[in-house]
């Protein structure tokens, strides 16, 4: 990891192992031909810059707006 704390939008990252870290994650090895060729990719810090770049999004919502109760 490489943060420029001068301007956050220039940081760079690579996680061999992946986000996640575990071997049955399909994700796993995504970044280990970087890691191995010792390149990194930007590190996303806006909220705009992630939603650009959203492969999947998870949503977690509390059961009572879901299913209100009477």
């Amino acid at each position: 990891m490489i943060v420029d704390f001068g301007d956050l939008g220039r940081s760079l990252s690579v996680i061999p192992g992946g986000q996640s870290g575990h071997p049955l994650s399909r994700h796993y090895a995504d970044q280990l031909e970087l890691f191995v060729r010792g390149e990194y990719h930007p590190m996303l810090w806006t909220r705009a810059a992630v939603e650009a770049n959203l492969e999947a999004e998870t949503r977690l919502i509390p059961a009572d707006e879901l299913w209100p109760r009477p």
